[in-house]
């Protein structure tokens, strides 16, 4: 899978850096699936949502090209059989009681000790939690149906990886693009 990912980033007036050194990996208590490094899967819109309600002052946001082979990602957007393959390991390892965040840094450790036990590089998943910045779009008219057009999809890196990541430059604020 290809897609352009999209990093917010707090504006620390110093963009040669940001673009030699980003993404910059999250290490937060409070990170959705681990530590790692995460992009909004191709919205800009979200990106921006970021900077203004989490990052609270001047922000830049980068853009890069991510290319994420279905051996190495874990899609919990796209993929139902990556799905059930992560129930299945929840079951295994007895990890119901753990949140999502919980779970990925379980099995992120489990594999150091048990090569191959989750051997993902990157883990993609959706925040339901924006409902108010979805765009909805009824299937009929008649029903109650709907899907939603701005899925707040996210991705995490757990490397930074030239394979995984690729051409990265900012696109806003506009003074630090060329």
């Amino acid at each position: 899978m290809e897609t352009i990912g999209h990093h917010t980033v707090e504006d620390r007036g110093n963009p040669d850096h940001v673009e030699n050194h980003a993404p910059f990996k999250c290490e937060s208590k409070t990170a959705y699936l681990t530590d790692g490094y995460y992009f909004w899967d191709n919205n800009l819109d979200l990106a921006h949502l970021w900077g203004e309600i989490r990052i609270k002052k001047p922000y830049m946001i980068c853009e890069a090209k991510l290319t994420l082979d279905e051996s190495i990602l874990l899609d919990l957007v796209g993929n139902r059989g990556d799905v059930l393959y992560l129930e299945a390991l929840i079951t295994k390892y007895g990890l119901h009681q753990l949140d999502l965040a919980g779970v990925i840094r379980y099995l992120v450790d489990i594999n150091k000790k048990e090569k191959g036990a989750f051997e993902y590089q990157a883990i993609r998943a959706v925040d339901m939690n924006l409902s108010e910045h979805y765009k909805t779009l009824k299937f009929v008219h008649s029903k109650r149906g709907w899907t939603n057009l701005n899925a707040a999809i996210f991705i995490c890196l757990l490397t930074k990886s030239t394979v995984l990541l690729r051409d990265l430059r900012i696109i806003y604020p506009e003074e630090y693009t060329s």
